[in-house]
């Protein structure tokens, strides 16, 4: 159990960091190179999810880090 805690909070640490970014447009661009042709509104709009999510992962990535900044300085 505490074996799959840590692999999940690391798991949410690579998905606030900045490469996970890179990866999706990476992947995006692998996308529309390999597979022009279902490259269509339903990709553009599973890309912006994903992206959308990793914003909210950072934003609450960053949130957590204060608060622990915060109660280290109590």
């Amino acid at each position: 159990m505490n074996l799959i805690r840590r692999a999940i909070t690391q798991l949410g640490v690579y998905a606030a960091s900045p490469i996970a970014f890179g990866v999706l447009l990476a992947y995006a661009a692998l996308w529309f190179s390999f597979e022009r042709s279902t490259f269509d509104w339903h990709a553009i709009a599973t890309l912006a999810t994903w992206f959308m999510t990793l914003v909210i992962q950072r934003a609450e990535h960053r949130d957590t880090q204060a608060i622990h900044a915060k109660l280290d300085e109590i």
